[in-house]
């Protein structure tokens, strides 16, 4: 079975979409598997509150121990927590 996002990656870009926002939104209703990433990359919180939980978590992640962590880990392993929340994400 293909990888979604290897296939994604390896897809020419779309250039004429305006409204990334709509497009995924369309995506999602035709069941994209890819749909529900987009939409949470595009998103923006309601309120303060997911932009605070985020630099909690991403403080728990970047500690004494672990400060020698590099930018792209550290925004690795906060996106990959965020998305561990995700009832579709992993697996039960």
């Amino acid at each position: 079975m293909a990888d979604p996002i290897d296939d994604w990656l390896n897809s020419p870009p779309i250039t004429s979409v305006t409204d990334g926002l709509q497009w995924w939104t369309t995506m999602a209703a035709s069941g994209h598997p890819l749909s529900a990433m987009g939409l949470d990359f595009l998103s923006i919180p309601a309120t303060s509150t997911d932009v605070e939980r985020a630099f909690s978590r991403g403080g728990l992640t970047v500690s004494k121990m672990c400060h020698f962590l590099s930018d792209e880990s550290t925004r690795a392993a906060s996106i990959l927590g965020a998305w561990c929340d995700l009832p579709v994400a992993v697996p039960r």
